[in-house]
């Protein structure tokens, strides 16, 4: 009976969440600020959580406080000031931009991306200094502040397909990196750094050759996909959008999926992790065995391994796919 509750009560908050969605895409087609300033607002709270170390397995939820959130005109100056890391001493730039010295690799440790609606790339620099090119309408703001290096770019709603910017990093292993994506798309090319906060709204984010200790990711309606990446410990968000990633998670492992599906392809052997199963209306897939049940399924595996994987599928899909299924 508990269980059967439990259930009632997931599907009531997943309604409740469906129809929040809506009246977020009514205001996207109207276009109105709303996804734009939630997609600041979290990005905001997980960078003042960088601050102050995260545990794991976090849950970023915890971390947001959406009584924060209002909606905002097109050119609301205010919304600069209190969702983005807004710099007085920065310029906004629009148009055709260039600057080959944006920062120098020696200054910076961390990293801060805050990205609204266009297309944005992250590629290698050929010397030791971050490159901007950006194009379009939007407004673009970088600066350094401390070892810091932060991009607010494109929170307008209009001049989506117009808004370009590229970023060239020179190669360098990150303390920390936090990117969120609004609406916009962006490719990562390579990425190193010890600890990584992703966000994504209703955007994509594709990243290859990814290296970190520790990742954080939420997805709303969003994808990500990251390939040949490298990872310690994981914890993944997913809400109605997608992941999937390639790669190694060598440690431990957070997935909570609600309504949208996740895919692991993992170098890797089962019988290397223990396992923590919560599958509610959703299907949890290990290997080739499915866990699933119509009102919930919970169960535990015990490989005597030094790593756990905690796996959580309200009505989604979590699939892990492992390359190599010998026992230790």
């Amino acid at each position: 009976m508990k269980k059967f509750t439990k259930v009632l009560l997931i599907v009531s908050g997943i309604f409740f969440i469906i129809g929040i969605i809506i009246l977020v895409t009514c205001s996207i087609i109207a276009g109105g600020r709303l996804r734009s300033g939630l997609a600041a607002a979290v990005s905001s709270k997980l960078h003042d959580a960088f601050d102050d170390g995260f545990d794991f397995p976090a849950d970023i939820e915890d971390l947001v406080d959406f009584s924060d959130f209002d909606y905002f005109e097109d050119e609301d100056e205010d919304f600069w000031d209190e969702y983005l890391y807004y710099s007085d001493d920065a310029n906004v730039h629009s148009g055709s931009y260039t600057d080959d010295k944006a920062a120098a690799a020696a200054d910076i440790t961390d990293l801060c991306l805050s990205l609204g609606n266009g297309k944005f790339a992250v590629a290698p620099s050929k010397d030791e200094y971050f490159h901007i090119r950006s194009g379009g309408k939007g407004k673009c703001q970088y600066y350094t502040e401390g070892s810091t290096f932060y991009i607010n770019a494109f929170y307008e709603s209009k001049w989506y397909h117009k808004n370009r910017l590229t970023l060239e990093i020179p190669d360098m292993v990150f303390e920390n990196a936090d990117i969120s994506i609004g609406a916009g798309s962006a490719n990562i090319s390579s990425l190193k750094s010890g600890t990584l906060v992703i966000n994504v709204g209703a955007g994509e984010l594709a990243i290859e050759n990814l290296i970190c200790e520790y990742i954080e990711t939420s997805v709303g309606m969003g994808d990500i996909t990251v390939k040949n990446g490298s990872i310690q410990n994981a914890g993944f968000d997913i809400g109605m959008g997608s992941l999937t990633y390639t790669g190694n998670i060598d440690y431990d492992l957070s997935a909570v999926v609600g309504m949208g599906s996740m895919e692991l392809m993992l170098n890797d052997s089962q019988y290397n992790h223990n396992y923590t199963l919560d599958a509610s209306m959703g299907t949890i897939k290990l290997g080739g065995t499915e866990y699933n049940g119509f009102v919930a399924y919970e169960q535990d595996i015990d490989n005597n391994a030094d790593s756990t994987y905690w796996l959580e599928c309200d009505m989604g899909s979590i699939e892990i796919i492992f390359n190599d299924n010998r026992k230790k």
